[in-house]
């Protein structure tokens, strides 16, 4: 049986109630699949609030946000979706949720890591990518004035300064 089957098979059996939890090892071998689909299926379950707590002694923050950060980017970048790999609009998205869902001093570096994955989306990407990530992530985020704040950055870099100008366009006649 594929990595993907094993998984997929794994979450059926605790969400059917075969079985009661799923090794915290087996969802860190998930998420360092080179497979986007098996990365799927872990973050699936970790954004869960069903299937998250059958996680046995559970996954840390940190191992969280690297993860969640990393498949994120990858979803974005590669946007191919499936079955678990999420779209990148859809990924972007969850990018933009995830910033909102740090705020404060405490969770600067954080923020500073997810703005810094959406500045690489855009400076090496097509246009296409830009846009995934204009319209799925950063009109969002501007919308809100302490996070505004945190991307003026962007206005010295010409190809952010673009994103940032069409993302407040959005946002003002979303």
């Amino acid at each position: 049986m594929s990595d993907l089957a094993d998984a997929e098979r794994a979450v059926l059996e605790v969400a059917d109630g075969k079985v009661t939890e799923i090794s915290s090892a087996l969802v860190a071998t998930w998420m360092r699949s080179a497979s986007l689909e098996v990365q799927g299926v872990a973050f699936a379950v970790l954004v869960s609030p069903h299937l998250l707590p059958r996680v046995s002694n559970g996954i840390s923050q940190d191992e969280w946000f690297a993860f969640s950060k990393s498949f994120l980017a990858r979803c974005l970048l590669e946007d191919v979706g499936g079955d678990w790999a999420l779209t990148g609009y859809e990924a972007a998205r969850h990018l933009a949720s995830a910033y909102e869902l740090n705020p404060g001093p405490a969770n600067a570096e954080r923020r500073a890591a997810l703005r810094e994955a959406l500045e690489e989306a855009i400076l090496k990407g097509d246009e296409s990518l830009t846009k995934r990530v204009c319209q799925g992530a950063v009109e969002h985020l501007l919308s809100s004035p302490w996070i505004k704040s945190e991307f003026s950055g962007w206005k010295s870099n010409p190809a952010l300064a673009r994103v940032y100008s069409d993302a407040l366009g959005y946002s003002a006649n979303g």
